[in-house]
């Protein structure tokens, strides 16, 4: 197999973690900051204290170097599954769905929880309305906490057909790592000489039909 077709492993494997777990760490700081301070220019003095405004500003930046990671690691997977002929769509989706459900399904359903009983508490005002002033919640969080947008949710049609469900606004990542994960092997499909002329046509179709839908 080509060198390039390779998985990461040792001390490759070691980086690209950490890389991962870095994003992470930028993610939740991009969120803390943007649900609990303000903007650094409507602060009313600055200093170089406030550096923290500018690390914590990259969360755009580092869901992006996820999306890349992703694509890296997923698209390499997808490559050496056609090298040795062993490209399946079932044991793809399987696996993709698989690991982005342990993380939508709890997601969703705790995220809900909590809205529906700081709601029942506390009020549809406040946090709820979507006046904060912040750039989490700009929305009324009663407004998205029914069952078709869960349900749209659930198949990856958020920011497409129905908005994100309840308060949970970054939720709209996944929906773009699903559509992502289809992308590329159906291109790969599509130009891959080995398999049926049939095949690749309604790769290409099947293609075009999910790249005008984004």
């Amino acid at each position: 197999m080509p060198s390039h077709l390779r998985s990461p492993h040792g001390a490759a494997s070691v980086h690209l973690d950490a890389l991962r777990g870095i994003a992470a760490v930028g993610v939740c700081l991009s969120h803390l900051r943007d649900f609990f301070f303000q903007d650094y220019p409507k602060l009313p003095h600055h200093n170089l204290l406030l550096a923290a405004y500018f690390i914590s500003g990259l969360g755009h930046q580092w869901v992006i170097v996820f999306f890349v990671l992703s694509g890296y690691l997923v698209g390499g997977s997808v490559l050496r599954s056609f090298s040795l002929n062993r490209w399946s769509w079932r044991n793809y989706l399987l696996n993709r769905l698989t690991r982005l459900y342990v993380v939508l399904i709890p997601a969703l359903l705790f995220g809900g929880l909590l809205d529906v009983a700081g709601i029942h508490l506390f009020g549809p005002g406040g946090i709820y309305s979507g006046q904060t002033g912040t750039h989490e919640l700009t929305f009324a969080v009663l407004n998205r906490l029914s069952v078709p947008i869960l349900v749209g949710n659930y198949a990856f049609l958020q920011g497409i057909y129905v908005p994100t469900f309840g308060s949970n606004g970054p939720q709209w990542s996944l929906a773009n790592e699903f559509w992502y994960y289809l992308v590329f092997p159906l291109l790969a499909c599509a130009l891959w000489p080995r398999l049926p002329v049939a095949r690749r046509r309604l790769s290409v179709l099947l293609w075009v039909a999910q790249s005008s839908s984004r």
